[in-house]
């Protein structure tokens, strides 16, 4: 036999318990929200006692993480150091590093990058500005569509298949002005090419952010900027204008063509 039809043949197999796992970690993915045991076994086709096998060694080595109180489960934070590093390969996470930094550097504000989550906008890079910003927001952090600056950006420019079941949870969830015209902010913000918040995620910072555009037109990245109430980003500032500026230039480099 030769090496070549060997290496083929190996290639053919694997293991079968770790593609059941896979059903597993997809299921806890699709989910916008923790799920229980008997819902993971559902999803993934597995009889309890084998969805429970998997979680608990899923738990074991940080991939899933359970509530101890409600008994729920959810990817863990080595799921999050996984997409990050996933993510690292790709040229957005050079242009997004250089876009925030830049901007800190400039500005002096607290700036932090964002990408779409599997339960929606994610912080993955946080950059401190001067003074630094203590906030309950961390790396890995999740943030509302509809309330957050970044958030509001990747609404605007993303597929609107892709953050309907969200923004549906919102407005269910009263987390969001009931009479908020959901279109009409769509439109504003493809139309300044930017969002602004106060006082919506955190009481008494300011948030803006703008997106790093692909190939398709759409949030590759979004990097925001945060602010003190008393150093309030204004409209049409400098500050803005070079958002706007640097964003575009990294969107360029990833392959956005501007019409």
């Amino acid at each position: 036999m030769s090496s070549e039809s060997g290496s083929q043949r190996s290639e053919s197999k694997s293991i079968r318990s770790v593609e059941i796992g896979i059903r597993v970690l997809e299921a806890l993915i699709a989910s916008p929200k923790p799920l229980a045991l008997k819902d993971v076994a559902e999803r993934s086709d597995l009889s309890r006692s084998q969805a429970h096998r998997y979680l608990s060694a899923y738990v074991n080595t940080g991939l899933v993480k359970r509530n101890e109180r409600a008994g729920h489960y959810e990817l863990g934070p080595f799921s999050i150091k996984l997409g990050l590093a996933a993510f690292s390969r790709h040229d957005i996470d050079d242009e997004s590093k250089w876009a925030v930094e830049t901007l800190v550097d400039e500005t002096n504000l607290t700036g932090l990058v964002s990408i779409w989550g599997d339960h929606g906008p994610t912080i993955i890079r946080w950059t401190h500005g001067s003074p630094p910003i203590a906030t309950s927001l961390s790396l890995g952090s999740t943030l509302s569509v509809l309330s957050s600056s970044a958030g509001q950006v990747f609404f605007a420019f993303t597929n609107a298949n892709r953050t309907a079941a969200l923004v549906a949870a919102e407005r269910a969830n009263a987390t969001v002005q009931p009479d908020l015209d959901v279109e009409a902010l769509r439109l504003k913000i493809r139309q300044d090419g930017y969002s602004m918040v106060s006082d919506l995620v955190v009481p008494g910072l300011n948030a803006i952010s703008a997106p790093i555009l692909n190939k398709a037109g759409e949030a590759a990245a979004v990097i925001g900027l945060i602010s003190r109430g008393g150093n309030k980003i204004r409209r049409n500032s400098k500050t803005v204008q070079r958002l706007l500026d640097v964003t575009r230039t990294a969107s360029t480099h990833i392959g956005f063509v501007e019409k």
